[in-house]
């Protein structure tokens, strides 16, 4: 008896307001059809890592896909990691088509807001750090990190 195949985590790195983001992110089953994977799904604006690569200051607020981001991650808030499932991205990912968000069905606050965009911008340095240089990417690693 042969033991199964090891379980892969890719990381998807997304714009949640670009509609290229939809196609990859589609493609993705069948990327890795026949293989166990674990995917970690971080949504990040292809502006600011524009930005931080020219070493400009990061203003989220500022971007023009920054909505996008934010319903996205405000969404995840409550997952068990903080972060989008396969569910949410394709959610924002298909209502990008149409160009008009969901309405939210939870009342975000001021520190909600604060905790999205420090959640926001860690995602981009860590996208910084792992030389992701355009957007959709997907990375493959050997084991799980948080």
């Amino acid at each position: 008896m042969t033991s199964p195949p090891p379980l892969k985590l890719i990381t998807f790195w997304f714009d949640p307001s670009d509609a290229a983001s939809l196609t990859a992110f589609e493609q993705l089953p069948l990327q890795w059809e026949g293989q166990s994977i674990a995917v970690d799904y971080k949504p990040l604006l292809a502006e600011s890592l524009w930005l931080l690569h020219k070493h400009k200051p990061l203003a989220l607020t500022h971007l023009t896909g920054w909505p996008w981001l934010r319903w996205l991650l405000a969404a995840s808030a409550g997952k068990a990691n903080g972060r989008p499932n396969r569910h949410l991205t394709e959610v924002i990912l298909k209502e990008r088509r149409v160009q008009e968000l969901p309405p939210p069905s939870w009342a975000v606050t001021a520190a909600d807001d604060e905790l999205i965009l420090m959640r926001a911008r860690a995602i981009v340095e860590e996208a910084v750090q792992r030389s992701i240089q355009q957007l959709p990417s997907v990375t493959e690693h050997n084991h799980f990190t948080d």
